[in-house]
């Protein structure tokens, strides 16, 4: 009898192990950890009322005071600071999470105007990220597309 609820209590502890399911984590890219300047900006925005040319800007090769640090934790910083010669700001904080080609921020930030963008690592030292998002005003909708390339 012993034998018997020694096999039953075994085959319950297999079960049990073999439906627990790992947690999903986040997987984070090896190359997109660290510090990632920022080289251009464009917005494009339409509506049914009218089409705007791409508003663009950019930034030269060698500035350093406005950039994205993305560590493996799933935690970074944004860094941004029009002229850090006459104002000083601390980086800002975030948290992130990967799923496939896209990225997720935990709030919009100074230069990202919305949480989930897409993103492509076509070098090792570019970073492109792109959104399409959408806002009302005066009862028309707007839609924006936004680039933002950055690199090391």
């Amino acid at each position: 009898m012993n034998k018997l609820f020694g096999i039953l209590f075994l085959m319950i502890l297999v079960g049990s192990q073999a439906s627990c399911k790992k947690e999903n984590k986040s997987q984070i890219p090896v190359g997109l950890i660290g510090k990632w300047y920022v080289r251009q900006v464009t917005t494009t925005s339409s509506s049914n009322a009218f089409s705007d040319t791409p508003y663009t800007i950019t930034y030269p090769d060698t500035a350093t005071n406005t950039y994205y640090q993305f560590k493996n934790d799933g935690t970074g910083l944004e860094e941004y600071s029009a002229d850090p010669n006459f104002v000083s700001v601390p980086p800002l904080g975030f948290t992130y999470q990967v799923s496939g080609n896209n990225i997720t921020f935990s709030q919009i930030t100074a230069i990202m105007m919305g949480k989930t963008y897409s993103f492509e690592i076509p070098t090792s030292n570019t970073l492109l990220l792109s959104i399409n998002y959408s806002y009302t005003a005066a009862g028309t909708v707007v839609n924006n597309v936004q680039k933002i390339t950055l690199g090391k």
